[in-house]
């Protein structure tokens, strides 16, 4: 019994496309087309003969460097200065969120001129990561996930002898605005700061972190001392103005110790994060709401 390859090929989960050399499309399987029509594409609209590339490019509703990302890793691979390429992206609906990874690859050989474009739809695996490493009250990144990020950016920092920055938060009298206020009150507190803070993390060097309860870290790459310093003074500043409630008198602010250098064999880790933790007992001890700091490449900066 002769089976028909397409019909093989159109049972299966991803969504399948092939492209000649110009970018255009050659053949999608049935994944494909469906998957475009639940979102947004007319029933009666045909694949085969669209500029793929091109199609990226023009539409971008989800992300415009996302989409720009696409379409010139397709080009690399079609133009032959990459192997393969691909791409990890968000393609969120009106009513769940999605993530997807896309894979351009020469298809068989490159002597034929195709290329096979492969969506393969990796929320559950996303999601999963996601909630490993992220504070579910807040969105930041938890614990484990700074102890990953902090040895990676430590090594980086190592090797290209760049300035890291490791910052520890911790609310004034968090206690006090349960007691008073109430757990929500407290969670709405925490969750605002959580945002200041990612205000401030916005490099792909940087991370925001809840600890746990009203503790809080900020990694900074490749700033200086005098910077990073700039930006604990512009987060108390900024707090203050928020005018969070603590209690019926007061508002909430925050004690902050910081370490800053350049990583080198004198010092590990876990040496950083003993002194950022005495700055942050330092700045608690001396009544709060203050920044404690050290550039370990100048120690008499202590402030």
């Amino acid at each position: 019994m002769a089976i028909e390859p397409h019909s093989i090929l159109d049972q299966l989960d991803e969504h399948l496309a092939v492209i000649d050399e110009a970018g255009i499309i050659q053949y999608t399987n049935n994944t494909w087309v469906a998957f475009g029509q639940a979102n947004g594409i007319r029933k009666d609209f045909n694949w085969i003969g669209v500029n793929y590339p091109r199609n990226c490019s023009e539409h971008h509703e989800v992300d415009g460097d996302i989409a720009q990302q696409a379409a010139s890793g397709i080009c690399s691979v079609i133009e032959a200065t990459a192997d393969q390429f691909q791409l990890n992206y968000p393609c969120h609906s009106p009513f769940e969120k999605r993530w997807f990874l896309m894979k351009v690859t020469p298809l068989n050989t490159r002597q034929n001129g195709l290329f096979l474009i492969r969506h393969i739809n990796t929320t559950e695996q996303t999601v999963a990561q996601k909630l490993s490493q992220e504070d579910p009250l807040t969105g930041l990144y938890n614990r484990r996930y700074l102890e990953r990020f902090l040895d990676r950016e430590w090594r980086r920092c190592l090797r290209h002898r760049s300035n890291l920055t490791l910052i520890f938060l911790d609310l004034d009298n968090f206690k006090h605005i349960n007691d008073h206020l109430g757990h929500s009150a407290g969670d709405r507190s925490l969750i605002r700061f959580a945002q200041l803070l990612h205000e401030y993390s916005r490099r792909p060097g940087d991370a925001a972190v809840r600890l746990g309860g009203d503790e809080f870290a900020l990694v900074l790459a490749d700033s200086t001392y005098a910077e990073a310093n700039a930006t604990a003074d512009a987060i108390l500043s900024t707090l203050k103005r928020m005018a969070l409630p603590a209690t019926d008198n007061t508002v909430v602010t925050t004690s902050i110790g910081l370490v800053n250098g350049v990583p080198g064999p004198e010092h590990e880790i876990k040496d950083w994060w003993e002194i950022a933790d005495s700055l942050l007992y330092k700045s608690k001890s001396n009544g709060g709401n203050k920044v404690y700091g050290v550039s370990l490449t100048s120690p008499n900066s202590i402030k």
